[in-house]
């Protein structure tokens, strides 16, 4: 079960995540916020919708930390944020706001490095073996190294927007 009472100026969708602990809150403007529970624990949320870097999440010990690495980041520039993001998580290894991290941050940015994301997603599995979201993400990332610029497409066959049939063998 998961208790939430939230008073928004606009409105906003809670979304659970992935994982069961993990619920992510969707802005007007399509910004997105995590927000980390565990059975039986409060959580309190205060944000101004105009102000949304500012946002606090308190109850938990993962909300304190990602709140933590919000505020670090506020001003920080799309590259800042993923070096802060990979310093993080191998600072937390054992938290689940590393995993969210390594999504949101290292897997979706445009110059991902996939070789160094599986070293970390390897290390946070020694600390988290029973994260599902954490494997999860594993799989997501080895179907995205599959898929890397350079490498042969598979073979298919497809019709373009005039009828005309394609194929690449």
């Amino acid at each position: 079960q998961f208790f939430h009472s939230l008073g928004f100026l606009e409105p906003v969708s809670l979304c659970r995540k992935h994982n069961q602990k993990q619920k992510k809150i969707v802005f007007p403007n399509y910004s997105t916020h995590a927000i980390f529970a565990e059975p039986g624990e409060a959580v309190e949320i205060k944000a101004d919708a105009s102000h949304l870097k500012e946002m606090e999440v308190k109850g938990t010990d993962d909300n304190e930390l990602m709140g933590k690495f919000r505020k670090e980041t506020a001003i920080a520039s799309p590259p800042e944020i993923v070096k802060d993001a990979i310093k993080f998580v191998k600072e937390h290894l054992d938290s689940p706001v590393s995993v969210y991290l390594t999504e949101r941050y290292l897997i979706n940015d445009k110059k991902a490095n996939y070789k160094q994301i599986a070293e970390l997603i390897e290390e946070m599995e020694n600390e988290q073996p029973k994260n599902g979201a954490l494997a999860r993400l594993k799989q997501y990332l080895q179907s995205l190294q599959k898929g890397s610029i350079g490498q042969s497409l598979p073979k298919f066959t497809a019709k373009d927007l005039n009828g005309n049939i394609i194929t690449n063998s």
